[in-house]
């Protein structure tokens, strides 16, 4: 069996061997076709001197006023089916104004907060399953009233840990939902 995986062995690296002294042929075929060629550079001068066209040319009908590609004349026409409360502006502060920059901070920091707990919960989670399997078998080198002490008081942070996940998970949405901090 060793001597069958050895035979593999040297029959795929012989073949990828092969693989790459082809590729290397054909990568300077290719450069050396591509030696005389003539190159264009392209400057910041050159894109200043281009000329801005719309995207999408407008259509003139025979006798008629000038369309664009949807159809609509003059100034682009919101969609038919649009709401009209989709149209408007969101209320709220200006996304660059110093208010905003402040509301995403809070943001910020109460996301993170949530982060933080949760992962909490995940690591003591890990632990209380380590001690659950140090308690369950006889090679632990603690002793057992030391592991069981030691799972109580993991599972009391635990307990811990979840209230505070759920009170930034509250914190966190509430201040999504009502637009921003509520005071009390």
């Amino acid at each position: 069996m060793p001597a069958l995986l050895g035979l593999i062995a040297v029959i795929c690296t012989a073949s990828f061997g092969q693989d790459l002294v082809e590729a290397a042929k054909k990568e300077k075929e290719r450069r050396a076709a591509r030696k005389g060629g003539t190159v264009v550079a392209i400057t910041n001068q050159t894109l200043s001197d281009l000329k801005k066209q719309p995207s999408v040319p407008s259509i003139k009908p025979e006798g008629g006023p000038d369309l664009d590609a949807a159809g609509n004349t003059g100034a682009a026409k919101p969609y038919a089916g649009t709401p009209a409360a989709a149209l408007a502006p969101l209320s709220g502060p200006e996304p660059d104004s110093p208010s905003a920059a402040r509301r995403d901070d809070q943001k910020g920091e109460l996301q993170n907060r949530y982060d933080r707990a949760k992962e909490r919960i995940d690591l003591l989670g890990l632990k209380m399953l380590s001690l659950r399997q140090q308690l369950s078998t006889f090679n632990s080198m603690q002793t057992k009233d030391k592991t069981q002490k030691d799972f109580a008081e993991t599972y009391q942070q635990f307990l811990e840990a979840q209230a505070e996940a759920a009170k930034a998970k509250e914190d966190l949405d509430r201040f999504l939902g009502g637009g921003g901090p509520q005071r009390k």
